[in-house]
């Protein structure tokens, strides 16, 4: 199960990513593809090491189709955008 969410989430996020949106428009990803995560946190087992493992996929998706540089910090994916972030939903 946790394969099978893990793969629909960056199915999705993968699907944002090719409509080629500016930084800004992030909260496609908050919007559709995170609540496939988030809904299945209080009934499967998550691991922190399935988290990583995710959002290391995630970094990489995002760094694929140029939404942020491989040399940027990945802190800075998790922050608002207030305080010079990207507003990205952290899933851990």
């Amino acid at each position: 199960m946790k394969q099978k969410l893990g793969e629909e989430y960056l199915n999705y996020t993968k699907s944002i990513l090719k409509t080629k949106l500016n930084g800004k428009n992030i909260r496609a990803i908050n919007t559709y593809a995170t609540p496939v995560l988030t809904f299945s946190f209080g009934i499967v087992k998550w691991t922190p090491t399935d988290i990583e493992n995710l959002q290391t996929k995630m970094r990489t998706l995002l760094t694929r189709y140029r939404f942020h540089h491989p040399c940027a910090a990945k802190e800075r994916l998790t922050l608002t955008r207030q305080t010079g972030g990207r507003g990205l939903i952290d899933i851990t």
